[in-house]
């Protein structure tokens, strides 16, 4: 999404819409259950907080550290709004989750909620850089799109990725499968008209071979 236009006092109605949403809602209640598997608490990461750091608020809480990780530049805003205490322990990469990369086997939670889909060809690139920089043992949360999501046609290829099951797992090999649900609803966004929704809510943890 692009900046603010400065030269102009009211922003047009779509950026409002978008910075708010999210605002003053409960985390997901995918988020809230991987974060109860989670032993360590030293070092988290979420692609794609924005735009209202709706699980992220959750998350910061439980670890000494958070990394963010979006596209969109207001997320800067929303962590200066927080507490000094919690805004400190988080750092915010301002880049397109393709152009991300973290330190292998440094985070003991990876959260994406309902933003992975959005990269397009690089899914797999972006998947095999979440799983290095898992620690055995860390947790990861994420919702994938299925191919028999509304949005899977031809003229969307370059814009969204969607995953069967079976894809899904073989992604997994190296983890232990919690959870991996399939959310399939008839969804409006704003005005626009109404779409099959069909996705796997996943929750894994990453396999120790040492305490396999």
């Amino acid at each position: 999404m692009e900046p603010k236009d400065q030269t102009n006092n009211e922003e047009p109605e779509r950026q409002t819409r978008f910075r708010n949403f999210g605002e003053g809602k409960s985390p997901h209640p995918l988020a809230l259950e991987a974060l109860q598997l989670v032993e360590s608490h030293a070092r988290a990461l979420e692609l794609g907080p924005a735009p209202g750091l709706r699980d992220a608020k959750a998350i910061v809480e439980q670890f000494q550290a958070l990394d963010l990780v979006d596209a969109e530049p207001t997320v800067s805003e929303k962590i200066a709004a927080l507490p000094p205490e919690t805004g400190a322990k988080i750092r915010f990469y301002n880049q397109r989750f393709d152009q991300f990369v973290p330190e292998p086997g440094v985070y003991d939670f990876v959260h994406a909620y309902n933003s992975l889909p959005f990269s397009g060809p690089y899914f797999d690139e972006i998947i095999g850089k979440i799983i290095t920089s898992l620690r055995p043992g860390g947790v990861l949360s994420m919702t994938i799109w299925t191919p028999t999501h509304a949005w899977n046609n031809a003229s969307d290829a370059d814009r969204f990725s969607f995953k069967s099951r079976e894809q899904i797992t073989l992604l997994l090999k190296d983890f232990r499968i919690h959870k991996m649900e399939l959310d399939e609803r008839v969804r409006t966004i704003g005005d626009k008209p109404s779409f099959l929704f069909s996705a796997y809510e996943i929750i894994a943890v990453k396999i120790d071979p040492e305490n396999n």
